[in-house]
Protein backbone atom coordinates (compact mmCIF):
# COMPACT_ATOMS: atom_id res chain seq x y z
CA UNK A 1 0.00 0.00 0.00
CA UNK A 2 1.38 3.38 -1.01
CA UNK A 3 1.69 5.88 1.81
CA UNK A 4 -0.31 8.99 1.23
CA UNK A 5 0.72 12.45 2.34
CA UNK A 6 -0.49 14.18 5.47
CA UNK A 7 -2.41 16.75 3.42
CA UNK A 8 -4.19 13.98 1.44
CA UNK A 9 -5.11 12.19 4.68
CA UNK A 10 -6.41 15.30 6.42
CA UNK A 11 -8.33 16.61 3.39
CA UNK A 12 -9.84 13.14 2.78
CA UNK A 13 -10.99 12.87 6.40
CA UNK A 14 -12.40 16.42 6.32
CA UNK A 15 -14.29 15.49 3.15
CA UNK A 16 -15.83 12.54 5.02
CA UNK A 17 -14.21 9.87 2.87
CA UNK A 18 -14.21 6.58 4.84
CA UNK A 19 -11.29 5.28 2.75
CA UNK A 20 -9.16 8.18 4.07
CA UNK A 21 -9.87 7.08 7.64
CA UNK A 22 -9.02 3.48 6.76
CA UNK A 23 -5.79 4.54 5.03
CA UNK A 24 -4.75 6.64 8.00
CA UNK A 25 -5.49 3.81 10.42
CA UNK A 26 -3.50 1.26 8.41
CA UNK A 27 -0.69 3.61 7.42
CA UNK A 28 0.50 4.16 11.00
CA UNK A 29 -0.86 1.11 12.84
CA UNK A 30 2.09 -1.32 12.66
CA UNK A 31 4.68 1.34 13.40
CA UNK A 32 2.69 2.66 16.35
CA UNK A 33 2.07 -0.80 17.82
CA UNK A 34 5.80 -1.59 17.55
CA UNK A 35 6.58 1.72 19.27
CA UNK A 36 4.14 0.89 22.09
CA UNK A 37 5.72 -2.59 22.56
CA UNK A 38 9.18 -1.01 22.74
CA UNK A 39 8.34 1.82 25.12
CA UNK A 40 5.45 0.52 27.25
CA UNK A 41 6.23 -3.06 28.18
CA UNK A 42 3.33 -3.24 30.66
CA UNK A 43 0.76 -2.73 27.90
CA UNK A 44 -0.50 -5.93 26.28
CA UNK A 45 -1.24 -6.27 22.54
CA UNK A 46 -5.00 -5.95 22.85
CA UNK A 47 -4.72 -2.87 25.04
CA UNK A 48 -2.21 -1.35 22.59
CA UNK A 49 -4.61 -1.89 19.67
CA UNK A 50 -7.45 -0.33 21.67
CA UNK A 51 -5.33 2.71 22.54
CA UNK A 52 -4.29 3.12 18.91
CA UNK A 53 -7.88 2.81 17.66
CA UNK A 54 -9.10 5.32 20.25
CA UNK A 55 -6.31 7.72 19.24
CA UNK A 56 -7.40 7.46 15.60
CA UNK A 57 -10.99 8.26 16.55
CA UNK A 58 -9.79 11.28 18.57
CA UNK A 59 -7.69 12.46 15.60
CA UNK A 60 -10.61 12.02 13.18
CA UNK A 61 -12.89 13.99 15.51
CA UNK A 62 -10.31 16.79 15.88
CA UNK A 63 -9.88 17.00 12.11
CA UNK A 64 -13.63 17.03 11.46
CA UNK A 65 -14.31 19.65 14.13
CA UNK A 66 -11.55 21.90 12.80
CA UNK A 67 -9.55 21.61 16.05
CA UNK A 68 -6.62 20.11 14.13
CA UNK A 69 -4.84 21.78 11.26
CA UNK A 70 -1.61 20.68 9.61
CA UNK A 71 1.36 22.78 10.70
CA UNK A 72 4.63 23.25 8.89
CA UNK A 73 7.38 21.08 10.35
CA UNK A 74 5.01 18.85 12.37
CA UNK A 75 3.89 15.62 10.76
CA UNK A 76 0.46 14.14 11.28
CA UNK A 77 2.16 10.99 12.57
CA UNK A 78 3.76 13.04 15.37
CA UNK A 79 0.33 14.38 16.31
CA UNK A 80 -1.23 10.92 16.28
CA UNK A 81 1.61 9.37 18.30
CA UNK A 82 1.32 12.16 20.89
CA UNK A 83 -2.34 11.23 21.41
CA UNK A 84 -1.29 7.58 21.83
CA UNK A 85 1.53 8.50 24.24
CA UNK A 86 -0.73 10.68 26.39
CA UNK A 87 -3.31 7.88 26.59
CA UNK A 88 -0.64 5.37 27.60
CA UNK A 89 0.82 7.68 30.24
CA UNK A 90 -2.67 8.08 31.69
CA UNK A 91 -3.04 4.27 31.81
CA UNK A 92 0.33 3.97 33.58
CA UNK A 93 -0.64 6.69 36.11
CA UNK A 94 -4.02 5.04 36.74
CA UNK A 95 -2.32 1.67 37.19
CA UNK A 96 0.06 3.17 39.73
CA UNK A 97 -2.93 4.53 41.67
CA UNK A 98 -4.51 1.06 41.72
CA UNK A 99 -1.25 -0.63 42.69
CA UNK A 100 0.60 1.77 44.98
CA UNK A 101 3.57 -0.57 45.34
CA UNK A 102 4.93 0.61 42.00
CA UNK A 103 6.77 3.71 43.21
CA UNK A 104 8.65 4.35 39.96
CA UNK A 105 8.34 8.09 40.32
CA UNK A 106 9.54 8.07 43.92
CA UNK A 107 12.84 6.27 43.40
CA UNK A 108 16.21 8.02 43.15
CA UNK A 109 16.33 9.89 39.87
CA UNK A 110 19.78 11.40 39.82
CA UNK A 111 20.58 9.03 36.94
CA UNK A 112 17.94 10.70 34.75
CA UNK A 113 18.55 13.81 32.69
CA UNK A 114 16.01 16.60 32.41
CA UNK A 115 16.78 17.15 28.72
CA UNK A 116 15.72 13.65 27.69
CA UNK A 117 12.41 13.00 26.02
CA UNK A 118 9.53 11.56 28.02
CA UNK A 119 9.76 8.09 26.47
CA UNK A 120 13.42 7.64 27.41
CA UNK A 121 12.78 8.93 30.94
CA UNK A 122 9.82 6.56 31.33
CA UNK A 123 11.92 3.66 30.06
CA UNK A 124 14.70 4.56 32.52
CA UNK A 125 12.22 4.80 35.39
CA UNK A 126 10.93 1.31 34.56
CA UNK A 127 14.51 0.02 34.60
CA UNK A 128 15.22 1.74 37.94
CA UNK A 129 12.06 0.21 39.41
CA UNK A 130 12.85 -3.27 38.10
CA UNK A 131 16.45 -3.04 39.28
CA UNK A 132 15.53 -1.95 42.80
CA UNK A 133 12.78 -4.50 43.32
CA UNK A 134 14.14 -7.44 41.31
CA UNK A 135 17.93 -7.19 41.43
CA UNK A 136 18.81 -5.42 44.68
CA UNK A 137 19.17 -7.53 47.79
CA UNK A 138 18.29 -6.72 51.37
CA UNK A 139 18.77 -4.39 53.15
CA UNK A 140 18.97 -2.12 50.08
CA UNK A 141 15.56 -3.06 48.75
CA UNK A 142 13.87 -2.23 52.07
CA UNK A 143 15.83 0.98 52.57
CA UNK A 144 14.80 2.23 49.11
CA UNK A 145 11.20 1.23 49.72
CA UNK A 146 11.05 2.94 53.13
CA UNK A 147 12.91 6.08 52.02
CA UNK A 148 11.40 6.68 48.58
CA UNK A 149 8.04 4.97 48.70
CA UNK A 150 6.96 5.33 52.31
CA UNK A 151 8.98 8.56 52.68
CA UNK A 152 10.33 7.59 56.09
CA UNK A 153 13.15 9.51 57.76
CA UNK A 154 16.49 7.88 58.52
CA UNK A 155 15.49 7.73 62.21
CA UNK A 156 12.24 5.93 61.39
CA UNK A 157 14.06 3.48 59.13
CA UNK A 158 16.60 2.80 61.88
CA UNK A 159 13.81 1.87 64.28
CA UNK A 160 11.95 -0.21 61.66
CA UNK A 161 15.06 -2.12 60.59
CA UNK A 162 16.73 -2.33 64.02
CA UNK A 163 19.75 -0.19 63.12
CA UNK A 164 21.73 1.53 65.87
CA UNK A 165 20.76 4.96 64.55
CA UNK A 166 20.18 7.27 61.63
CA UNK A 167 23.91 7.44 60.75
CA UNK A 168 23.95 3.67 60.17
CA UNK A 169 20.97 3.97 57.84
CA UNK A 170 22.60 6.84 55.95
CA UNK A 171 25.89 4.97 55.44
CA UNK A 172 24.04 1.81 54.35
CA UNK A 173 21.85 3.87 52.00
CA UNK A 174 24.98 5.43 50.48
CA UNK A 175 26.45 1.98 49.76
CA UNK A 176 23.09 0.88 48.33
CA UNK A 177 22.96 3.89 46.00
CA UNK A 178 26.48 3.05 44.77
CA UNK A 179 25.38 -0.53 44.04
CA UNK A 180 22.26 0.75 42.32
CA UNK A 181 24.25 3.14 40.12
CA UNK A 182 26.61 0.31 39.10
CA UNK A 183 23.71 -1.97 38.17
CA UNK A 184 21.91 0.84 36.35
CA UNK A 185 24.91 1.88 34.29
CA UNK A 186 25.27 -1.70 33.00
CA UNK A 187 21.53 -2.01 32.31
CA UNK A 188 21.24 1.42 30.67
CA UNK A 189 24.18 0.62 28.39
CA UNK A 190 22.59 -2.72 27.49
CA UNK A 191 19.38 -0.90 26.47
CA UNK A 192 21.23 1.87 24.62
CA UNK A 193 20.17 4.54 27.10
CA UNK A 194 23.61 5.92 27.98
Amino acid sequence: MRKISDSELVSGIKAGKPEAQSRMYLQYRDECLAWIRKNFSGIDSEQARDVYTDACVVAWDKINSGAYELRAGVSFKTYLFSIVRNSLLKIVRDEKKKNPFVPMDKLPEDCLYETEDTDRILQKKRIVHDTVFNMMTEPCRSIFRYRYYEEMSSEEIAVRMSYSGARSVISTATRCREKLHSLLSVTFKKHGLL
